[in-house]
C-alpha cells in the first residue's frame, strides 16, 4: 500500500501512471477519485499534502455503482433544463456524495418554493418528488 500512497500523493495513479483523476462521491473528509485514463477507483483521506488514509475501491466495470459526470458544489450555477423549460439556478444544498441537490429555480418552474430536489439515479439526474429527467450542467462563469 505504501507504493499506491506514493503514486497517489505525487499526483499519479498506481496503475497506469495517469494523472487526471475524477473526483467522484465524497462523505466526511474522504474522497473518493478514478483515473480518467485506466478508471481504477481510489478512496483517499488527506492532510495537508500527505495522505493518511487511501483504499482502492470497486470500478463501475467490477460493479461498482456509476458516479454522475460532474459532482457539483453548494453556490454553483447550473443550467437546468426539464420538461421544455431551461433556466439557470444555484445548487443551495448537496449531500456528502454530491448524488443529491436541492437546486434554487424561479419558482414557476418548482413547486417546492423555488428550490427542485434532484436525485441522481445511475442513468442522469430525475426530480425527486415525480422521478422525470432533467438535465442539469455547469455553468461556466
Amino acid at each position: 500500500m505504501a507504493n499506491e500512497n506514493e503514486a497517489l500523493e505525487s499526483g499519479h495513479c498506481p496503475d497506469c501512471g495517469g494523472c487526471d483523476f475524477r473526483p467522484g462521491p465524497r462523505g466526511g473528509e474522504s474522497q473518493n477519485i478514478e483515473c480518467r485514463q485506466c478508471k481504477a477507483r481510489f478512496n483517499v483521506t488527506w492532510h495537508g499534502a500527505h495522505i493518511i488514509w487511501a483504499e482502492r475501491i470497486t470500478t463501475e466495470a467490477e460493479g461498482g455503482s456509476r458516479w454522475p459526470e460532474i459532482i457539483f458544489e453548494v453556490g454553483e450555477h447550473v443550467r437546468v433544463r426539464w420538461r421544455k423549460l431551461t433556466v439557470v439556478g444555484e445548487v443551495l444544498l448537496t449531500s456528502d456524495n454530491g448524488i443529491s441537490l436541492a437546486v434554487a429555480v424561479p419558482g414557476i418552474v418548482a413547486r417546492h418554493a423555488g428550490v427542485l430536489p434532484v436525485l441522481y439515479c445511475g442513468d442522469g439526474y430525475r426530480v425527486a418528488d415525480n422521478n422525470e429527467r432533467i438535465n442539469l450542467e455547469r455553468v461556466m462563469q
